[in-house]
């Protein structure tokens, strides 16, 4: 909340102006947005490098947006996908879990998200225990 006060020299303070909240609405993406998905390992020279293995596939983004966690400490994002999208992200997810590798989420030649196997379930990745910036910006990454 911000509440604005004037003062003038010697004079007593006006009274308070209207306070005015100041709390945007999070970022939301809605689909449909096409996407690969392929598992990798991570470089062990470089810990934000990855070695994609297989071919990519493809999958569809329904909805992507990102939330304050229940207690307000952290913020969570989640990535929908399509129901059609589902067999492929099982596909991947097993084959990044028998790896002990992750999942890479691309548009084009772009990285736009990093998940590991347990963050996958049917249908969505959720990425839980993030910082507001960091919940934003990776919804902000697909668009």
């Amino acid at each position: 909340m911000l509440t604005l006060v004037g003062c003038q020299g010697d004079q007593a303070p006006q009274t308070p102006s209207p306070s005015v909240e100041a709390f945007p609405d999070p970022p939301q993406v809605a689909g449909p947005l096409r996407v690969e998905l392929r598992p990798a390992l991570r470089e062990m020279r470089d810990a934000e490098s990855y070695r994609p293995l297989g071919a990519p596939r493809a999958a569809v983004v329904d909805e992507v947006g990102t939330a304050p966690s229940a207690d307000h400490t952290s913020w969570q994002t989640t990535v929908r996908f399509t129901t059609g999208s589902r067999v492929v992200m099982r596909q991947v997810r097993e084959e990044a879990a028998g790896l002990g590798g992750v999942v890479l989420v691309t548009v084009g030649d772009t990285v736009v998200m990093v998940a590991t196997p347990p963050e996958i379930s049917p249908g969505r990745i959720v990425r839980l225990g993030l910082e507001k910036a960091e919940a934003w910006s990776l919804v902000d990454a697909f668009e």
